[in-house]
């Protein structure tokens, strides 16, 4: 059987440091019928010199420019038009790629026609790591499925953009696939655009690719806008799930669901009486699978609960078990309060360190 062509978009700005391992590491696929698009986005370095000197051995490298700097979601965008493929690979110009990470996906989605696009795990790596692991040995294993990815989208989603494969066709009625007003969300703003629109999207427990954290991650460095942008994209997430909704349980949700702040007495006992209106809407519309919708619920519940118990001891302990739906899907040890309230600690030190 013939295989399709796959296209890889790989936007470049003042990528010199790592564009050629990236390259390398596609280059390298075990799935070769791609195409690799590299849209430089007027670099100040050295970037667009070693893109060419690595396509004068690859035809499959194509490469074009912009006229002048114009952002990840222009330049991704573009990448989108400009590609040929039946499938499309989103890659992140610092990041490894696996080498059986294309093809990992492909079968998957040869094989369920239904599914829209997939996403996998990332393993993270610092600055120093040139070369990504060979691969994950095992065939794609589903670790969660539409419905989990659906309702998961309400609290911001679990898609991972630097890992996603998805077939073109869903990007056709999307006039504007990533919002160029968006410098940090535009990707989980295209994930909700292709859910309104029916798509459906499975997350695989598969390591696809190796994540580079550093210092200059755009999402370490733009915290406050990603919190502005990721307010709006929940609002529209969050009214598609339930339309008649006021603006206060609009506002404390967003304030839950991006995770960067404790909350006050009266906020606490709103949570509560929000957490229960979220359980029966869903039980009258059957929006989502009910029990699926309850384990996502119930973590993110232990998180507003641990949050509670930073500045008020011992209120979240005593709203840990207070909505009897939930209990089923709570752990029993003290052990996630620790956790989460560790995870909050370390978003708040990014928040610190984006404002400097």
């Amino acid at each position: 059987m013939e295989e399709k062509l796959v296209s890889v978009i790989l936007p470049a700005y003042n990528s010199a440091k790592y564009i050629e391992y990236t390259l390398k590491s596609l280059q390298n696929q075990t799935y070769k019928n791609i195409e690799i698009i590299v849209i430089n986005d007027c670099s100040q370095d050295n970037t667009i010199e070693i893109v060419k000197k690595i396509a004068e051995k690859d035809s499959r490298i194509k490469i074009y420019e912009n006229k002048k700097n114009q952002g990840l979601a222009y330049t991704t965008n573009k990448g989108i038009k400009l590609s040929s493929g039946e499938y499309i690979v989103q890659a992140d110009h610092d990041d490894l790629s696996l080498q059986n990470r294309i093809e990992v996906c492909y079968k998957y989605l040869e094989i369920n026609k239904e599914t829209a696009g997939v996403s996998g795990r990332v393993k993270h790596i610092d600055s120093k790591t040139l070369t990504p692991l060979t691969k994950d040995e095992r065939d794609a294993v589903v670790k969660s499925d539409y419905e989990e990815v659906n309702c998961e989208a309400v609290w911001g989603g679990i898609i991972s953009n630097p890992t996603i494969m998805y077939r073109k066709s869903i990007t056709e009625n999307i006039p504007e696939c990533y919002n160029v007003t968006y410098r940090v969300s535009a990707d989980m703003d295209f994930f909700e655009k292709t859910l309104s629109h029916g798509a459906k999207w499975v997350c695989l427990d598969n390591i696809l690719i190796e994540y580079r954290r550093h210092r200059s991650n755009t999402s370490r460095i733009l915290v406050k806008e990603k919190v502005v942008e990721k307010q709006k994209v929940l609002k529209e997430t969050l009214k598609r799930f339930m339309p008649e909704v006021s603006k206060e349980e609009v506002e404390l949700h967003v304030k839950l669901a991006c995770r960067l702040d404790t909350f006050n007495k009266n906020e606490q006992k709103n949570i509560q009486a929000w957490f229960i209106k979220l359980i029966e809407h869903n039980k009258k519309n059957n929006f989502f699978n009910h029990e699926k919708w309850l384990k996502v619920l119930a973590v993110n519940y232990r998180y507003a609960c641990a949050l509670s118990n930073i500045y008020t001891p011992f209120q979240g302990y005593k709203m840990f078990h207070s909505i009897q739906e939930l209990i089923p899907y709570l752990a029993k040890d003290k052990k996630y309060f620790y956790e989460w309230q560790k995870r909050f600690f370390r978003a708040l030190s990014w928040k610190i360190e984006g404002k400097k």
